[in-house]
């Protein structure tokens, strides 16, 4: 791995766009990896298996550490560079 592309969201919708962008790349699929971090993880997570078995790409897909009542986007970077293998 070359490449950690960590996304840190808490948006509804978008994450189509993300991975059609990703899977349209140049580069080798084998070089980079997306880690997300979703604020959304507990309502998403069981919609997110098929994106698995769809990626060409590592896939890490995980909730934020700690969750506040505010958005707090240092936590979710954080998070992901935990599993960063770039």
């Amino acid at each position: 791995i070359k490449i950690s592309l960590i996304v840190n969201t808490v948006r509804l919708g978008g994450l189509d766009v993300l991975f059609n962008s990703l899977c349209k790349q140049n580069f080798l699929a084998a070089e980079f990896e997306l880690i997300l971090v979703d604020g959304w993880y507990s309502g998403r997570e069981p919609y997110m298996k098929p994106l698995f078995d769809f990626c060409p790409f590592k896939f890490h897909y995980m909730p934020l550490k700690a969750d506040h009542d505010y958005y707090d986007d240092a936590t979710g970077w954080n998070t992901g560079l935990e599993v960063a293998c770039a």
